[in-house]
């Protein structure tokens, strides 16, 4: 009798740790959307602008899509889009989650207004250099933690004419 009681309490704590385990898995970052704003520094030299890099990145299973658009805050309450000022910057790499951690790895695939940057090599000729970003993601509730800005999760309807993807 004390045997049976004992293999069904390890079976019951298997069976509920599985299912907590599985559960974990469905909150994963598949099909999400994240912003926030970015500082940069200010490119216009005008001490009421403050100007940002609104971010939005796209989750779609192990794919991630980064898009930056600079924007400016005047007086800390009105916010204008730059036309071409900062550029417009657009990633595109993969995650891996691991215990609340995301590793992003990304590759600009395209940029408007931008300017283009080139290596030297040892012969003395220019070569157009890779624009990477590779960095680490924790998750925190309703969002998360990037080298500590802040994005926090968003709807497609919120951000609807906003993102390419």
């Amino acid at each position: 009798m004390r045997i049976t009681f004992q293999i069904i309490s390890v079976i019951t704590i298997s069976l509920l740790f599985s299912c907590k385990a599985n559960k974990s898995q469905d909150k994963t970052l598949d099909e999400s959307l994240y912003v926030a704003y970015e500082k940069m520094s200010n490119l216009d030299k005008i001490p009421t602008h403050e100007w940002f890099r609104k971010t939005y990145i796209i989750f779609k299973k192990d794919s991630v899509f980064i898009e930056e658009s600079p924007i400016i805050i005047e007086n800390e309450k009105d916010t204008f889009s730059s036309a071409s000022d900062g550029g417009f910057y657009y990633y595109k790499g993969t995650k891996i989650e691991n215990n609340g951690k995301v590793e992003i790895n990304t590759i600009l695939t395209s940029c408007d207004y931008c300017i283009p940057m080139y290596m030297r090599l040892k012969d003395g000729t220019l070569k157009a250099a890779k624009n990477e970003k590779h960095f680490s993601a924790i998750r925190i509730e309703n969002g998360l933690n990037i080298n500590g800005n802040i994005f926090k999760k968003t709807s497609r309807e919120k951000a609807k004419g906003e993102i390419v993807n």
